[in-house]
């Protein structure tokens, strides 16, 4: 410190220039081994990347067999559409009956793109992911909640809230606790025997959180959270644009492109791939917010939509912020699935695993959740994205470890309190420093879709694509 409190202001100032223009040098500047590479690349040189991105001599599954896309959606919906019908109808009688002919069904739904593609990709990526993401909800309907008698959350949650919505005289309040243990007791005798109230509960989540509270109409302007038809369209149509842009942008690279970006460009690239992926989901949800508002007349309330009150990830300060934001759709389910049994299993370990392992459960089933993706699609290793996820879990934890330490409590109460120079100051930092663990560990991530050009498989969707992509 004696060092430093002798230093001239000039003296400082030189030493900072020197050390930006050294840093803005080895962003700009590519090094190399055996040629040049990125500098990014360096985690894409490792033993463990080529561990987990080499595809093995023998694969584990035959390649796809190529049918039509009517075949392809017509067998993928009539098994959907089958499985969330059954719970509401009398026959078959009895829940366990049902699980064992739902099974068939999952399993189709499951296997179909991993075993099947069409000739159009989009449709094969499209359904990919929606199988397991629909799966995935089927197995904790039909099975989970069954054995451990344990409702999920949405319901639960609409219970609570729609009770908490009526009178609060003694006479109504009896009558709704009545109602709800009623409901729980059907619930555990046969959980696969639903009402319609049950079926839209469980239909509309996780997009939406069913309360059945008293409709709120248009003009009510008492609650200023809530959300009209015109500001909800109005968000679908600027996510739209935002969607178009950023595909547009994309489809610009080529695989080689990507494979040689210098780190700042790179960087950019992978921005503008977590943007699209941002931008499609919050559009779809926008749409079907707006759809809703304009068809009942009621105003969309943030605590029944379920996104409605994130902001975007890109704006994250930690990877802890960036994932608790990155999209909430399926929190739930993988608290379900995942940290809750883990949480229960770990309870007579150490204090560490205890924090630990739950963490560690809900980014392992994330892992095998895209891990499903690529291989269904592309045939791609699971291990990048199981192992990128890993890092991503692990960060998150060394992150919540790093707010409860005396320097993270000190930066946490600047950032809370202090000046407003000294609050944007820590939120720019601390969103660098998030943007370059991510540009540093992506690759992992990215593997698979670098290789198979995912974004120009979907460039077609841009509309500024068929305006001037074909003139470049």
């Amino acid at each position: 410190m004696d060092v430093i409190d002798q230093r001239s202001p000039s003296d400082i100032r030189s030493f900072l220039n020197t050390t930006l223009a050294q840093l803005v040098h080895a962003v700009s500047t590519e090094t190399s081994d055996h040629g040049h590479h990125p500098l990014w690349t360096w985690s894409a040189q490792t033993r463990l990347f080529s561990l987990a991105t080499t595809k093995t001599t023998s694969p584990w599954l035959p390649p796809h067999i190529t049918i039509t896309n009517s075949q392809f959606l017509g067998v993928f919906f009539f098994c959907l559409i089958s499985l969330y019908a059954m719970p509401i109808s009398p026959y078959p009688r009895t829940s366990r009956t049902k699980q064992l002919v739902a099974l068939p069904f999952v399993l189709t739904i499951l296997l179909l793109p991993l075993l099947f593609t069409c000739p159009y990709l989009l449709i094969h990526m499209a359904l990919a992911v929606t199988a397991i993401a629909t799966s995935t909800r089927l197995l904790d309907l039909y099975y989970v909640q069954p054995w451990t008698r344990v409702p999920s959350r949405y319901y639960s949650r609409s219970l609570r809230d729609t009770a908490r919505s009526k009178k609060s005289d003694d006479i109504n309040k009896k009558k709704n606790t009545d109602i709800k243990v009623k409901d729980l007791q059907h619930y555990q005798n046969e959980p696969l025997m639903w009402d319609m109230h049950r079926f839209k509960i469980e239909l509309w989540s996780p997009v939406r959180i069913v309360s059945f509270k008293e409709p709120t109409p248009h003009t009510d302007t008492r609650n200023k959270r809530m959300w009209t038809f015109s500001q909800l369209s109005g968000c679908c149509l600027v996510y739209s644009l935002l969607l178009d842009v950023v595909l547009f942008l994309l489809s610009r690279f080529s695989v080689t492109d990507v494979q040689n970006l210098p780190l700042f460009h790179y960087g950019l690239f992978v921005t503008g791939g977590g943007a699209f992926i941002v931008y499609f989901i919050l559009s779809v949800f926008y749409t079907i917010a707006s759809i809703w508002t304009y068809a009942t007349g009621r105003l969309a309330d943030p605590q029944e939509w379920t996104m409605l009150d994130n902001y975007l990830p890109c704006f994250a300060v930690s990877p802890a912020d960036f994932w608790n934001n990155w999209q909430t759709l399926f929190r739930y389910i993988w608290v379900d699935l995942g940290f809750l049994p883990v949480q229960r299993w770990s309870r007579h370990l150490t204090p560490l695993a205890q924090e630990c392992l739950p963490l560690m459960s809900v980014f392992t089933l994330s892992g095998i959740l895209h891990a499903y993706v690529v291989v269904a699609v592309w045939r791609e290793p699971i291990w990048s994205q199981v192992v990128y996820f890993w890092i991503q879990g692990m960060a998150v934890f060394l992150t919540k470890a790093l707010e409860r330490s005396l320097p993270g409590q000190y930066l946490r109460h600047h950032y809370a309190s202090g000046p407003v120079a000294v609050r944007w100051s820590l939120h720019v930092g601390g969103m660098l420093v998030t943007l370059a663990f991510h540009v540093l560990t992506v690759p992992f991530f990215m593997d698979p879709y670098v290789k198979s050009g995912m974004w120009l498989a979907v460039k077609e969707r841009s509309v500024l694509w068929w305006v001037y992509g074909k003139e470049v």
